[in-house]
């Protein structure tokens, strides 16, 4: 069946017959095997889709291959003997699952989301555990933190237990995953393999489920703290299971369309996988999505690492020629296409291309034009971590982007805002509404004239700052 839509297929459209799906099929009630496979899949499937579609590239680098797995199996045996969770000696108060990517800070690198939350640990004498998973196969922190522990264990075990575990769905199972696939083929004209992807994601969900639970029952931790959740069902499972409080903190842009945490066709309902307590970066986002909890555990607590360093940035003199634009793997290709094309026809103002960290490895492959760019007299490509990203936004006048976090820290530094009309700016449509982002298409926009006469700015206490 051909697919037929008169509306443009965006991100929005895609989560709108995502959400009349879940209702029309009950699909984050339907248990598979002891397990809620929605709620387990869900975002799996939303970037599965718009990433088959053509709607966004691909996020962050990843080192997934059979040969990177098989590199890394020495540094997983090493690290189950040194950094193992499961010979940490003693019960702890606080369990912390955080951020794999970490940023240098006085040449040791760190959590930015959790920073704060441990120093108030230390500061109250409380017994706290962090759990770290790997980025790229590495671990950057420092590995003589005795309060610190690596998830490698997990890893090296479940390579053993992926090939006997089989996961066998009995034929109403298939009928309704057949049936669900069909269903996004029709709307979304995207094809899918539902029925591997639920198998294989039921049979993470055990293992990793089956491990948190014994790791818990060991450690006793009173209340767990994670770092995007929507990435740790089983673990919110076990915790749930064992009655343990999993709090999560904000790492990004929340908005209507981000499904790890949009459930609007449930309000306040029960999804089995989602945190018992939600902490925001500031009152600004408590009304950004339909959180499946209820108002009173959702908390404005702040983001005192980012808002501290905005505030000494703040005083920085802008350079008035000066744009930053702020790239991301799910829109790089088509964001630096564009700003070749603004560089070359602006030749009296000055570029800097900030990459995400997650396309510094990839960028000269995956982006012709900006290869292209880098060679302009008037733009450079930043693509490490030498000098802070918010060095370039507060001397930069304008910031260009989609829906990068990056570009509420921009409109805290008084960043003039441009949002290009491409897929994923439905993210940013608070932003845009209130006039604190102006829209530009590729073909046809007058930047110059709006940099000009354009000069509402966000206001900072609201973002990044948590309860008075």
């Amino acid at each position: 069946m051909k697919l037929k839509m008169k509306k443009k297929l965006d991100l929005k459209f895609v989560c709108k017959k995502i959400w009349k799906l879940e209702k029309d099929m009950n699909l984050l009630d339907i248990n598979i095997q002891g397990v809620k496979f929605w709620q387990v899949i869900r975002y799996l499937v939303i970037n599965e889709i718009i990433q088959e579609r053509g709607i966004h590239g691909i996020a962050h680098s990843k080192k997934s291959t059979i040969a990177n797995k098989s590199k890394a199996i020495p540094m997983y045996i090493y690290n189950s003997i040194t950094k193992n969770p499961f010979t940490y000696k003693g019960n702890i108060d606080v369990l912390i699952f955080d951020h794999e990517r970490k940023k240098k800070i006085n040449n040791n690198y760190k959590d930015i989301y959790t920073i704060d939350l441990i120093k108030k640990l230390k500061q109250r004498n409380k017994r706290y555990l962090v759990i770290e998973d790997d980025y790229l196969r590495k671990h950057y922190s420092h590995r003589h933190d005795d309060n610190r522990m690596y998830n490698d264990f997990y890893y090296l075990s479940s390579m053993i237990k992926r090939l006997y575990l089989k996961i066998r769905l009995n034929g109403e199972e298939h009928k309704l995953i057949n049936d669900l696939n069909k269903e996004i083929k029709v709307n979304l004209g995207s094809e899918i393999n539902l029925i591997e992807i639920t198998k294989k994601e039921i049979k993470t969900f055990k293992m990793k489920y089956s491990y948190y639970l014994k790791l818990l029952r060991k450690l006793k931790p009173k209340m767990i703290y994670v770092v995007v959740s929507y990435g740790r069902p089983a673990l919110i499972a076990a915790a749930k299971e064992l009655e343990i409080k999993v709090i999560e903190i904000q790492h990004g842009v929340i908005t209507p369309f981000h499904l790890g945490y949009s459930f609007p066709i449930v309000p306040n309902h029960k999804i089995d996988y989602f945190p018992d307590e939600l902490h925001l970066f500031g009152e600004y986002w408590k009304n950004s999505a339909d959180f499946p909890i209820n108002d009173n555990n959702i908390r404005s607590v702040g983001f005192p690492y980012l808002y501290n360093e905005l505030l000494d940035y703040s005083q920085k003199e802008k350079k008035p020629k000066q744009i930053i634009f702020l790239s991301q793997g799910t829109i790089g290709k088509e964001l630096s296409e564009f700003s070749f094309g603004m560089a070359k026809e602006m030749k009296d103002y000055n570029f800097i291309y900030k990459l995400h960290p997650g396309e510094y490895d990839r960028w000269k492959e995956l982006y012709p034009f900006l290869l292209k760019a880098n060679n302009l007299r008037n733009f450079i490509v930043i693509d490490n971590n030498n000098k802070s990203l918010h060095e370039y936004l507060s001397t930069s006048n304008c910031q260009i982007g989609v829906y990068s976090t990056a570009i509420y820290e921009g409109l805290a530094l008084k960043c003039k805002t441009f949002l290009l009309n491409i897929p994923g700016i439905e993210y940013m449509e608070n932003l845009i509404e209130n006039g604190y982002a102006k829209v530009i298409n590729k073909d046809q926009y007058n930047i110059q004239e709006d940099i000009l006469r354009y000069s509402k700015f966000s206001e900072l206490n609201n973002i990044f700052d948590g309860e008075k």
